[in-house]
């Protein structure tokens, strides 16, 4: 209980106070007046007031002529960009859920959080793997098959913009921390269309990674694959590589993606 308290503690009664605003909206109750939402809510009409003005001002409510509130535009482009995190792993799961039926191996979604890349779904598998992996979690940018895909196709600006600032850090004997080698592997990356790395951030894992693009052709995911390296024979990774790199194209062709003759 001391520990619920203490996570309250630090909340932001003012944003939280506007998050309940917004949700005082809904598909049946589109428009409010202040005196409205101040009766929702408890609380005072001037207070509500103010966070009405400051939300107004952001464009996450808009005033109609009466004088009552409805969602403003700001928020479109929110939820716009929530629909399509969700709708990149609905629209991958299947796909996931084919190459984790004809190899067995941990199959995992991954994309841009913010400045992270972070898990977004993941198939397990029932045979030994070396690391846990679970939805969230984060991927270093510099090493693994997950960020230096992801990496390789950003924006070149953006990209060499973040290597800069780029802190590579040894995690197994297999990791890359020149950052001359690691420009030249995401320059192989982008050629390639996919990458292979053997222990790169756990010294008994192979990952296989390609990339998946919206209909603009932006790489907006990456669709992968985990194994143990005993597992790992040459045939067993070419197979790997097919799969996933088909996978990747068929997620990225139900996005909208059309691909050109060089693609």
């Amino acid at each position: 209980m001391r520990e619920k308290k203490k996570t309250r503690g630090r909340l932001v009664q003012s944003v939280q106070r506007a998050a309940k605003i917004l949700k005082c909206f809904t598909a049946n109750t589109s428009e409010l007046g202040v005196t409205e939402i101040a009766s929702r809510l408890g609380l005072a009409k001037s207070v509500v007031h103010g966070l009405l003005i400051t939300l107004e001002a952001e464009g996450l409510l808009s005033r109609n002529r009466s004088g009552k509130y409805t969602l403003g535009p700001g928020l479109f482009g929110v939820a716009e960009l929530f629909r399509r995190q969700m709708n990149i792993a609905k629209v991958a799961y299947p796909v996931m859920e084919n190459i984790h039926r004809k190899t067995n191996e941990t199959i995992f979604l991954a994309k841009w959080i913010g400045k992270e890349i972070c898990c977004i779904e993941i198939i397990k598998s029932k045979l030994p793997l070396i690391f846990n992996l679970e939805v969230g979690h984060r991927f270093p940018l510099g090493a693994g098959a997950t960020g230096k895909v992801l990496l390789a196709f950003l924006p070149s600006e953006e990209r060499e913009r973040i290597i800069e600032n780029l802190e590579l850090k040894r995690l197994t004997p297999k990791t890359v921390v020149d950052v001359h080698k690691l420009i030249q592997q995401l320059e192989q990356i982008r050629r390639r269309g996919y990458e292979v790395t053997y222990g790169e951030r756990f010294l008994d894992v192979v990952s296989v990674v390609a990339p998946i693009r919206d209909s603009s052709g932006r790489v907006v995911a990456a669709l992968g694959l985990g194994a143990a390296k005993a597992r790992a024979s040459e045939e067993a990774v070419s197979r790997w590589v097919a799969l996933v790199t088909k996978g990747a194209r068929q997620v990225s062709y139900e996005l909208g993606w059309v691909a050109d003759e060089t693609s």
